[in-house]
């Protein structure tokens, strides 16, 4: 629901859904720094921000079979830090200034979603 509020002009249902499929420079020209459970929520904010064509197909979900969940409450901290650190643009702003950021691509949006030139 976080993420919905925050970053709703994602378009997406599941920012967390698998697999995600990309070609190898797109996946290159993000310069991934998540190494936690938000690595697939900023795969999708930087596919929007490159206007990379992102396709949700709809599957059926099944109950866990058997094992336990790896979802802790910190995991849920963890997760909601991230949200925010993303939304007040720390990291986004940082990628957007590296080389790794196409200049064709990487629009400045401060928080109110007012675009800001590079």
């Amino acid at each position: 629901a976080g993420m919905q509020c925050l970053f709703g002009w994602l378009g997406s249902i599941d920012l967390n859904g698998n697999p995600k499929i990309l070609r190898r420079e797109n996946l290159l020209s993000m310069g991934l720094q998540s190494r936690d459970w938000f690595l697939d929520p900023e795969i999708m904010i930087k596919s929007k921000r490159l206007r990379l064509k992102v396709v949700e197909c709809d599957v059926e979900g099944q109950l866990r079979q058997g094992g336990k969940s790896n979802v802790r409450l910190s995991t849920c901290f963890e997760f909601l830090k991230n949200i925010v650190r993303y939304r007040m643009g720390g990291p986004l702003r940082v990628w957007q200034g590296t080389s790794a950021c196409p200049a064709s691509a990487c629009v400045v949006v401060n928080p109110e979603g007012d675009r800001i030139s590079r």
